[in-house]
């Protein structure tokens, strides 16, 4: 099942998103290892904007269930009643940043996941993982972001030579800007194998035609399922999912909200596996019975037809069982060619069907 947003679906939610500015941080929940802010304005009414790992989306109500946590009373202290001032997606990367007031909070979607609290001048102030090594997330340090630069943001002339120097194929050359399903996607609707070297100038115009147009689309948000499983979710349909079953949904956030909701539920316990179990059985036990019911009646009524007819069978038997005496099996079913009753005898298993 899809556990994380992509670059294309941050660029298609976030419209969504958007539609926070000018609100106020009403509440800040934590529940099951994801963080929870309900915002309010007259607009929207209250909004509960969900952070969870490497997903982010809109719902109208927090869980029922709610815990503490140290950095859930971090935000609480700094952004309670602050005002969102903007909502924006870093260019070609999955890291969302939000303007409330004096802070920044900026959500990466990528890896594990973090959400880093900063000050307008990108100082961190605090961050749900904290990291020593490498990339550094402290408090104190700079939050310090890579430049990249957005697919759908490239000019033309500047996409169609990164295409035509690349010596990946098309579907590789894409897929660290949008990811491996839109990379596959991109290829297909230009009608380039995804396995092809870009070696055209037209070849790469095609390309750069069909990711201008993926940008200018209207989202239509659909879910792809097998055998009931959600295996994928897109702000709009994939032509390369088309042999999947389908569900459109209102808003992107629809699609990650059941994925979330569907991510929620339980394991099975051993118990519930072995009633599961249990179940399957008694539903095939329950379905051999009708199968064994129905044949019973079926011979049943054969039976009884046999009764009442048992005379003429009876007649019939005796009359053949005495040609045997005199005449052969080829001389019989020729006498009985065209008889009312018997229709067909075989001589060698001793069969003879007759229609009463």
């Amino acid at each position: 099942m899809k556990t994380n947003i992509s670059i294309v679906d941050l660029y298609f939610i976030l419209p969504e998103l958007e539609e926070l500015t000018g609100a106020i941080v009403d509440k800040i929940f934590h529940a099951n290892g994801s963080i929870f802010i309900r915002f309010y304005s007259q607009k929207i009414g209250k909004k509960v904007l969900v952070i969870n790992k490497r997903m982010v989306f809109l719902m109208d109500k927090k869980p029922s269930e709610t815990s503490k946590s140290g950095f859930c009373e971090l935000l609480r202290k700094y952004l309670g009643r602050a005002k969102v001032i903007s909502v924006k997606q870093i260019p070609g990367q999955r890291i969302l940043e939000i303007c409330l007031g004096e802070y920044i909070l900026f959500v990466e979607l990528f890896s594990k996941g973090n959400i880093i609290l900063c000050d307008t001048s990108q100082k961190i102030i605090g961050a749900l993982h904290k990291t020593k090594i490498g990339r550094v997330i402290q408090a104190g340090e700079k939050y310090e972001l890579e430049e990249r630069t957005s697919l759908f943001d490239m000019k033309k002339s500047d996409l169609v030579n990164y295409l035509l120097s690349s010596t990946e194929n098309c579907s590789k050359s894409l897929a660290g800007f949008v990811g491996k399903t839109f990379a596959f996607e991109i290829c297909h609707r230009s009608g380039i194998e995804s396995k092809q070297i870009i070696s055209t100038k037209k070849e790469a115009e095609e390309i750069y035609a069909t990711v201008n147009a993926l940008a200018k689309a209207i989202p239509k948000p659909v879910i792809y399922f097998k055998e009931d499983e959600i295996i994928e979710t897109s702000p709009v349909e994939l032509e390369t999912f088309r042999e999947h079953t389908c569900k459109h949904v209102e808003t992107v956030s629809h699609t990650f909200r059941k994925i979330f909701q569907t991510a929620q539920k339980p394991a099975p316990t051993a118990y519930d596996k072995k009633l599961e179990q249990i179940n399957r059985r008694i539903k095939t036990q329950e379905e051999r019975m009708k199968k064994l019911q129905k044949q019973s009646e079926e011979y049943q009524k054969i039976g009884e037809l046999i009764y009442t007819k048992y005379a003429v069978v009876q007649d019939v038997l005796d009359s053949i069982h005495k040609a045997r005496e005199t005449m052969s099996w080829k001389e019989i079913k020729a006498k009985l060619k065209g008889h009312k009753i018997v229709k067909s005898i075989n001589e060698k298993t001793g069969e003879i069907i007759v229609e009463i």
